[in-house]
């Protein structure tokens, strides 16, 4: 137990399971700690860091420090969600899509926790759950117009070519010069006409 003290004051490395919070005040010191070691390495937008073998250790022991934090307090969806982050950075997709859909489940309100949920289902190939993740967002920010591209991606990761193109239609008509949303278009209309093959996953969408 010694150990483990000194490990969440001086921030020694540490496995997964060694980290238990007991209290509120280590929830907030562990998650604020684990938070710190996996946000560096998050995938965002635009950004993409390289996974080192000092960021792998890095989010190995901030994803041990939040599973503490959700054992302690399975209602914190913030830190449910920052462990998805945690995960696919690492390239987990699986695991990071388990960790999104708690929080998703959890906090309903954030569109984004909406978003990130989805984006993963796409990786994954569950385009019915993109679906709906990403309508549930929609009706908490209808004027976002990446929500709508994201809802024709995932309409076509589900072969409804149609409703694909209404969706991408609706973004465009929100951001009709967005870059993202006219490549969307294309591979809508490349997929429907057979000049592309199917695709099941976000990462068919390279091909």
């Amino acid at each position: 137990m010694i150990g483990k003290l000194i490990a969440l004051f001086t921030g020694s490395p540490l496995v997964a399971g060694d980290v238990v919070v007991t209290n509120d005040d280590e929830h907030d010191q562990v998650c604020q700690r684990g938070g710190n070691l996996i946000s560096p390495h998050m995938q965002l937008l635009g950004r993409n860091p390289k996974l080192s073998a000092k960021a792998k250790t890095e989010l190995s022991r901030g994803i041990a420090d939040l599973d503490a934090v959700t054992a302690y307090n399975p209602k914190n969806w913030a830190s449910f969600w920052m462990k998805g982050k945690g995960y696919q950075a690492l390239g987990d997709q699986k695991a990071a899509n388990a960790e999104f859909k708690v929080s998703f489940a959890i906090q309903k309100e954030n569109p984004d926790v909406a978003r990130e949920y989805a984006a993963s289902c796409l990786q994954l190939g569950d385009g019915e759950e993109a679906i709906s993740a990403t309508q549930h967002a929609i009706t908490l920010t209808p004027r976002d117009a990446g929500l709508h591209a994201n809802l024709a991606l995932a309409l076509l990761i589900s072969g409804k070519h149609e409703e694909a193109r209404t969706a991408i239609v609706e973004s465009l008509n929100m951001a009709p010069a967005d870059r993202i949303s006219l490549a969307v278009k294309k591979v809508i209309d490349e997929a429907a006409s057979g000049k592309r093959r199917q695709p099941k996953t976000m990462a068919d969408l390279g091909s």
